[in-house]
């Protein structure tokens, strides 16, 4: 019994939204009006950090990859030889 009361309740709910949305139209096109454009620039800063952090990740893992010398760097020479 209680799957239906559920499924009732869902459309009563969904009824009441599409009445509402249709009731407030207007006022919902300028709200889609100014929430595009923030939401662009938030996803724009969104895409420029995780391509930024991509570059630095892709730097360190070329970094730790090169070749390094087993042996130690040798010691400075002194001028003139003793």
């Amino acid at each position: 019994m209680a799957k239906y009361v559920t499924v009732m309740l869902g459309v009563v709910a969904m009824s009441g939204g599409v009445w509402m949305l249709a009731a407030t139209w207007p006022l919902l096109w300028i709200a889609v009006q100014v929430a595009v454009p923030v939401l662009l620039v938030l996803g724009g800063l969104l895409a420029i950090g995780v391509g930024l952090g991509e570059i630095r990740d892709a730097a360190a893992d070329r970094a730790a990859q090169s070749p390094r010398s087993a042996e130690p760097p040798a010691p400075p020479r002194r001028f003139p030889p003793q």
